[in-house]
């Protein structure tokens, strides 16, 4: 069973229609993110976290795990981070919300090089996943190490003027005037008031839960990996080798304040366009440094890179094959000297090391309802009709093509329902052509579901 949680607002909102939407511009009360309540389950979701002992005995040599994070996990903080995470009115203009740049599906990343903001900007940088970041070796966030504190962290996007746009004292007014949050509050802290502590505090839980232990490589470090394959084997073995220097197992990434012992950056660039690290500290070895986050999941995590220059897996070990650039304050040049262009991979190298990296996805994460969006649509509204969008083949056999006219590159979404209304998958685009396997779906009627912005078009699918 779940509890839904109908402010006054909801109500009117369902009875009154359009007239309760201009009679509601005129009062304190908010309407719920894109006409949604709120659902969550009777009892709360299990939110608590108990690292493995593998990772304390992988860790051993690299530095104490910090697990005052996971410590202060409670059920309640984590569930409101949670509808905090997913609600559009953490943004000035009511349309985004943490989750908008940040989509489950892909371990909380997203799947464009930049992340559209508010007001038709964008992000500068490639947004991060945000699985496994409570037990990190050392903690520092974002891509250029600027925060120490997750509870910063989670506050600087909502206030980016590019990014959600909102200030914190319109933010509170705002979630005060949002009756679902008084119960949540009272909950989590014994009190509704609500302050920017506590909103940090509640996101910064719900993300501390974020953990992927449940990976075919966290399952099989007790039997010594006996049931990975050759090539996950031997891709393991090249990792090792090559790459653990920087991803240190059993996290697979490297943090502050150790990658601040590495002299120098990974070779990305010749020259700098972004000067990352060295924005904010100062050193010719800061400059083009870029944090080494988790490699958990990041099979579904790409575009890869702080600018997701590299659309897939090959393209990132292609360039550290043999695509590595030299610069003055490059790591490699340190390592290996001036003329290193990299590791000179084989392909069935390169298969292997993408057979293991593989390994590192929990399927569990990636659609666990504890993460999930727990806001409901109540009323559906036919938006403007999409035009420029096919669908073919229909009947659908093997592979779904849907193509766009898209000279501007505009942002697609396009998801997938079953004939009883469930989602089954969901894609980003700005492309013009989205190929879509149809995997295992049984026959039977589908719905295909394409949308930019206020604009959607439904096609009605036949799987045979």
């Amino acid at each position: 069973m779940k509890r839904t949680i109908y402010s006054l607002t909801s109500i009117s909102f369902i009875i009154l229609l359009s007239s309760a939407v201009n009679s509601f511009k005129n009062t304190t009360l908010v309407l719920p993110p894109n006409d949604k309540v709120l659902e969550l389950p009777d009892q709360m979701f299990d939110y608590s976290v108990e690292l493995p002992q593998h990772v304390f005995d992988m860790s051993i040599g690299w530095g104490t795990i910090d697990t005052a994070l996971i410590s202060n996990i409670t059920d309640e903080k984590a569930t409101l981070g949670r509808v905090l995470f997913y609600d559009d009115r953490l943004s000035d203009n009511n349309s985004l919300s943490c989750a908008s740049c940040h989509r489950q599906e892909l371990s909380f990343a997203d799947d464009v090089a930049l992340s559209e903001g508010i007001g038709d900007q964008f992000t500068t940088r490639n947004s991060m996943h945000l699985n496994d970041l409570a037990w990190q070796l050392g903690q520092s966030f974002f891509w250029d190490f600027r925060s120490g504190h997750l509870h910063d962290a989670v506050i600087q996007p909502i206030l980016a003027s590019h990014e959600l746009g909102k200030t914190m004292d319109d933010l509170i007014a705002k979630l005060e005037a949002a009756e679902e949050y008084e119960s949540l509050f009272m909950d989590a802290y014994g009190s509704t008031s609500i302050t920017e502590s506590k909103i940090a505090e509640s996101l910064a839980v719900f993300i501390s839960s974020m953990t992927t232990f449940e990976s075919k490589f966290d399952q099989s470090v007790s039997t010594n990996f006996s049931n990975f394959t050759a090539s996950e084997l031997n891709g393991k073995d090249l990792f090792e080798l090559n790459c653990a220097f920087c991803h240190v197992t059993p996290h697979f990434g490297a943090t502050s304040p150790f990658q601040f012992f590495v002299p120098g950056n990974n070779g990305l660039d010749s020259v700098f366009t972004d000067l990352g690290a060295g924005e904010w500290f100062q050193g010719p070895m800061f400059e083009g440094l870029f944090k080494s986050p988790s490699l958990k999941n990041i099979e579904v995590t790409g575009p890869y890179m702080h600018d997701g220059r590299f659309a897939t897996l090959e393209e990132v070990i292609d360039f550290y094959s043999e695509g590595v650039q030299f610069n003055d304050n490059s790591a490699f040049r340190w390592l290996f000297g001036d003329h290193f262009t990299g590791y000179n991979f084989s392909e069935s190298e390169k298969q292997d090391l993408i057979s293991f990296l593989k390994t590192l996805t929990d399927d569990t994460f990636l659609t666990h309802e504890k993460w999930s969006d727990p806001w409901q649509s109540i009323v559906s509204i036919s938006p403007e009709f999409l035009e420029g969008v096919e669908v073919f083949p229909n009947p659908v056999a093997d592979m779904i093509t849907v193509n766009i006219e898209n000279p501007s590159g505009a942002n697609y979404d396009v998801s997938i329902f079953d004939i009883n209304g469930k989602l089954l998958e969901s894609f980003h685009t700005s492309g013009s052509v989205l190929n879509i396997p149809r995997g295992n779906a049984p026959a039977g009627i589908y719905e295909l579901i394409a949308k930019s912005k206020d604009k959607q078009k439904t096609f009605k699918l036949v799987y045979r």
